[in-house]
């Protein structure tokens, strides 16, 4: 939905309901390559972005990107330093997980100056009557366009701004340490992530199946907090480097301070592409087959592919996924053999051979 989002804050600022100002900096988060991205001044914007893939593409663009930050007052501070004056307008097209995207709209909210502007697209199903609520708790007055199946709010930051519920939003989406693993200290999750307050059966079958004679130089692509990872490690002593990849910058953060075994190594990228050719002597994953709101099961091939691409010749693949998506195919096409060897709540289990 994001293009619909972002046409209808497009025609917000055509019409003039909200004002590109002349001098100072831009706040962006959740904006893909097109209007009205395009439309801002490049050398005064800064693009809040935590998917790597999409990160990558703005970047090349000539876009200043960064991962959003876990609070307001270090790059408010920066931005005022560089620009001598902090933010005075701030886009936003939120993500669907409710705490995380009340903390990013709170954390941008925070960043502007006394008197700038916030405008947020929202798509009517996802939950944009909502959405425009929360702005009218935390700012009092809003603006409302209604086109493409989106609204978009804007409001003003002015004396009726909330800097307590602002604060509150901004910590209810921290990181936290929750005992979701059978073995070890609580892990640091936070929402928005996948499977952030509890393990996913998927994953929980997979790692039940983990042979203790995996060995040598191991990945975990798509490795979010790091469960599997840390059950890698745990349950495999054989492990000599586990390569953990993630494209969530959020996620990456949290597994850093969750693996502190020496043999993990976490990494912000995306691993539906491929990285290193015939490096690895196994690779576990549980892909995702969504993005944003959009179901993508293409999604989960380009893992598959990215795994035979970096397995070595005789190397193991132990993938999870719903047993509604279609993977045998691609697994027929880029692995010498493969097999299902488990099924349970919804999940297969399919392991292959390179």
């Amino acid at each position: 939905m994001t293009e619909s989002e972002q046409a209808a804050l497009a025609v917000a600022l055509d019409r003039g309901l909200i004002a590109l100002p002349e001098t100072g900096p831009i706040l962006a988060q959740g904006l893909i390559p097109g209007a009205p991205l395009e439309d801002l001044p490049q050398t005064r914007a800064l693009l809040l972005e935590d998917f790597e893939p999409q990160a990558d593409r703005l970047a090349a663009r000539g876009w200043t990107v960064e991962p959003v930050p876990a609070a307001s007052e270090p790059l408010r501070d920066r931005l005022t330093r560089d620009y001598g004056a902090a933010p005075r307008l701030a886009l936003l097209i939120p993500g669907k997980q409710r705490e995380r995207a009340l903390g990013d709209l709170a954390l941008m909210a925070e960043t502007l100056a006394e008197g700038g502007m916030l405008a947020v697209a929202v798509a009517n199903t996802g939950g944009a009557a909502r959405a425009q609520g929360d702005l009218a708790d935390l700012f009092g007055s809003v603006g409302v366009l209604s086109k493409h199946k989106c609204r978009v709010l804007w409001a003003q930051k002015g004396a009726d701004f909330k800097t307590g519920l602002a604060a509150a939003w901004i910590a209810a989406a921290q990181p936290r340490p929750l005992p979701l693993l059978p073995h070890g200290s609580p892990v640091l999750t936070a929402p928005g992530l996948f499977a952030w307050d509890h393990l996913d059966a998927g994953s929980q079958l997979l790692a039940a199946h983990l042979p203790a004679d995996l060995s040598g130089a191991v990945a975990d692509l798509g490795c979010g907090w790091g469960y599997l990872s840390a059950e890698l490690l745990a349950r495999c002593p054989g492990i000599t480097r586990l390569d953990a990849l993630e494209a969530d910058a959020r996620a990456v953060a949290l597994a850093r301070q969750n693996l502190t075994d020496p043999r993990a190594a976490v990494r912000w990228a995306d691993a539906s592409q491929p990285h290193g050719v015939a490096q690895w002597d196994a690779v576990v994953m549980n892909p995702p087959f969504h993005q944003g709101r959009a179901a993508l099961p293409d999604l989960g091939r380009a893992f598959i592919r990215a795994a035979a691409h970096g397995l070595k010749p005789g190397g193991r693949l132990m993938l999870v996924a719903n047993i509604t998506l279609p993977y045998e195919r691609e697994l027929e096409a880029e692995f010498a053999s493969w097999q299902q060897i488990a099924e349970a709540d919804g999940f297969k289990l399919l392991t292959a051979v390179r």
